[in-house]
């Protein structure tokens, strides 16, 4: 039982995590590895296999390591981003997660590779880690096989969205997001934003879900608002949270559908007027991606790791000032060939992030 590859899998004791960005990066693992192991249990596997390599695909500096000392013959930890630890006062973590980071900061020194989403992440791992630049490699991650098995076709999707009942009562014309809503993504001013101008927003997230009740299509009421969930406390993310939550209440421009399949979200990217990416700092930024696949165009934050990902395809906003979100808004709205020209060029920068590039990644960090 030689060259196994174990990953371990915090989604399966973490039925939240397969919502949020693990989840999705464990998915599209899954569909380029088919015979790598994924695993919630790890105890047992480095005996039963000496010749082995583990990949960590999430590896979380403010839980307890998973271990401290090498276990596999070849370890991979995949960083994702250090936003929490690169701005500490926007993400407080007490003195247990200060001491969880104080041991993974050990542990790391037995991964043998830190693979990391995009070249503005490695830098902070290298800066903020101490870590030698060769030892970091950068994988960008490719889109779930779904996103390139759709037709595109805009009269096909306008004839599914019709018919499908979660969706009956989308307005004709709306705005994207898609995402969590941590103080990085930057929901206050994108609220202020939405508020400014005539286009509603369609909110997509596992976190918006406690904005709604039972319907897949509600505006956030004011008895929403005396739930437990909104308890304010220190954490300065729950408290811009709060703020967005409160901008966004009676307001029937601001619109939450829940959770939603895939194939829902693809029909949203297709039929939205643009996608709105407004965050202080990424990672990565995977809607843009999404969106751009699907020939959606994109507002983005003039920031440094959303012009790596798309190369400048996009329409940038200063994250800070609402106003250039709505000037954004209107452009996209009343130039058509903006929009085309748009569409045209992030829809070929998409297909830079690939499945095959994905593989070749990972298979030389393996090898």
């Amino acid at each position: 039982m030689n060259n196994h590859v174990i990953v371990f899998d915090p989604t399966a004791k973490d039925s939240q995590s397969k919502f949020r960005g693990v989840g999705r990066y464990l998915q599209i693992l899954r569909e380029n590895f088919p015979n790598w192991i994924f695993t919630d249990s790890i105890e047992n596997w480095s005996l039963k296999i000496e010749n082995s390599s583990f990949i960590n695909p999430f590896f979380n500096f403010f839980s307890p390591p998973l271990f401290i000392k090498r276990r596999f013959k070849k370890q991979i930890a995949i960083i994702h981003d250090l936003i929490p630890l690169k701005y500490p006062s926007y993400f407080p973590i007490g003195l247990k997660g200060s001491l969880n980071v104080f041991l993974n900061r050990i542990a790391l020194r037995s991964y043998d590779t830190v693979v990391t989403d995009s070249e503005q992440s490695k830098k902070d791992i290298i800066t903020i880690l101490k870590i030698k630049p060769e030892k970091v490699k950068v994988i960008y991650p490719c889109l779930p096989r779904l996103f390139n098995q759709v037709d595109s076709s805009q009269e096909l999707v306008v004839r599914k969205l019709s018919q499908n009942p979660n969706f009956y009562l989308l307005p004709s014309n709306y705005c994207l997001y898609v995402g969590d809503a941590t103080w990085n993504k930057n929901l206050v001013n994108l609220a202020k934003a939405i508020k400014l101008q005539e286009l509603p927003c369609v909110f997509v997230g596992k976190v918006f879900k406690n904005l709604v009740a039972s319907s897949k299509y509600q505006v956030l009421s004011q008895n929403k608002l005396n739930t437990n969930y909104l308890i304010l406390n220190t954490n300065s993310w729950q408290k811009e949270l709060h703020e967005f939550m409160i901008l966004a209440q009676n307001d029937k421009r601001f619109i939450f559908p829940g959770f939603i399949s895939d194939e829902e979200l693809i029909q949203l990217y297709q039929n939205a007027v643009c996608n709105i990416l407004t965050s202080r700092n990424e990672g990565f930024g995977f809607s843009y991606v999404e969106a751009s696949s699907q020939k959606c165009p994109n507002i983005l934050s003039d920031v440094p790791i959303l012009k790596e990902i798309s190369q400048n395809n996009a329409i940038f906003i200063k994250p800070e000032e609402p106003q250039t979100i709505v000037s954004a808004l209107k452009s996209i709205q009343n130039n058509p060939t903006l929009r085309d020209e748009l569409i045209k060029q992030s829809y070929k920068r998409s297909t830079f992030f690939s499945q095959q590039n994905f593989v070749t990644g990972f298979n030389s960090v393996l090898s």
